[in-house]
């Protein structure tokens, strides 16, 4: 399937307006929204690598070091901790 098939089975069920109580048949305005709605999601399936999914890089080795060097001060602390306890 192509990017306009998948907006066109997708599209109006993920951006709709909320329906009242009472079936409606459909009008020109609703048949139009449709399209709008149809071409937003289209455009979003074929710039997905732009639009969506995109998360920063960020340094996790020197996160990673940080952790370990709290995790390191935090055994610490508990070992001094537990031997003037005991002592």
């Amino acid at each position: 399937m192509d990017a306009h098939n998948l907006a066109t089975l997708f599209g109006p069920n993920l951006l709709h307006k909320a329906k009242g109580g009472e079936y409606e048949v459909e009008t020109v305005e609703r048949a139009e929204e449709r399209k709008e709605v149809i071409a937003v999601v289209q455009d979003m399936i074929t710039h997905h690598d732009k639009m969506l999914f995109q998360v920063k890089r960020f340094p996790t080795h020197s996160i990673l070091k940080y952790f370990i060097r709290v995790y390191y001060l935090l055994e610490c602390i508990n070992f001094n901790f537990n031997l003037s306890e005991t002592g």
